[in-house]
Order: structure tokens, then C-alpha cells, then sequence
């Protein structure tokens, strides 16, 4: 095991540690463009096979608000948004915002060894009904988080 693969490995097992802490489990979907639609289908659904149709519906949504969006992509909005419709395009924190006011969710990050967690509140400033939970691991998300078995 190299020195690279070693430090990930640990870096996984602290961040296993943390959720238990919370009473949470992680659902490892390992990274890689698809992850964040994978995580949240399978939080949502509790099926990870949902993926088209939420990235079709966070497009929706994001083309719904492109005068609000539109300063937070670089480029043109509407290639921005033709790409993430395609499988395996990463998703980030404008998909990550609209599925919070979509499904009216407070979204829960959890980070390695980070006193805090990143949370995404609908930005509509509408009360969220319900809150779910990601793993971000060495730069990329990891997986989802659910209640401890």
C-alpha cells in the first residue's frame, strides 16, 4: 500500500469515527462525477438508480433562477446546464442549493477532522422540512450518510 492510499484509508476511518458521533453510518459511493446525484437519489428515494431523473429536475430548477445563477458559473449558463445534465458531469454547490429549496432539505456536509459541518439551507430562506447527510473526503465527496444500523 503506498503512502498515498495509507492516508486516505486513515483519513476514511476518522471520518467513520466522527459520524458514529452522530449516530450515522457512510454508504461509500466512492467518489467520481456521478457520487453527488448517486448519494442524494439514494437519500431521497432510498435508491441510488434515480440519478437522471434528479439531474433532470435540478436542471429544471436551475434554469427556473438563471438570473440569479447565472454570476456563480463561469461561462455560459446554458452550456453549464446541458452539461450537467449528462451522466458523469460533477455536481457542486449550485446543485447541491437547489436540491436544498427543491426538496426543502437543510443538507448536512461532513468533513474530515472539521469542527463544523457545512450546511445548505434552502436559499429561498424557507424552513427545510427534513435534513440528509454527505461525506467529503480527500477533495471530493465520498457517500452519504444514514442513521447507524
Amino acid at each position: 500500500m503506498n503512502e498515498s492510499s495509507k492516508s486516505l484509508e486513515e483519513e476514511a476511518g476518522r471520518l467513520e469515527q466522527q459520524l458514529k458521533k452522530s449516530d450515522l453510518q457512510l454508504v461509500d459511493y466512492g467518489g467520481g462525477g456521478e457520487c453527488l446525484f448517486l448519494c442524494l437519489s439514494h437519500l431521497l428515494w432510498n435508491s441510488p438508480a434515480h440519478t437522471y431523473k434528479l439531474r433532470k429536475m435540478l436542471v429544471c430548477q436551475m434554469r427556473s433562477q438563471w438570473e440569479r445563477l447565472e454570476g456563480f458559473v463561469t461561462g455560459d449558463f446554458e452550456k453549464y446546464c446541458n452539461e450537467m445534465e449528462k451522466y458523469g458531469t460533477w455536481g457542486g454547490h449550485i446543485e447541491l442549493s437547489m436540491a436544498s429549496e427543491l426538496f426543502s432539505l437543510n443538507i448536512l456536509v461532513f468533513q474530515v477532522d472539521q469542527a463544523k459541518t457545512l450546511i445548505i439551507t434552502p436559499p429561498s430562506g424557507k424552513p427545510a422540512n427534513s435534513q440528509i447527510g454527505l461525506a467529503h473526503l480527500a477533495g471530493s465527496l465520498q457517500g452519504c450518510c444514514c442513521p447507524s444500523e
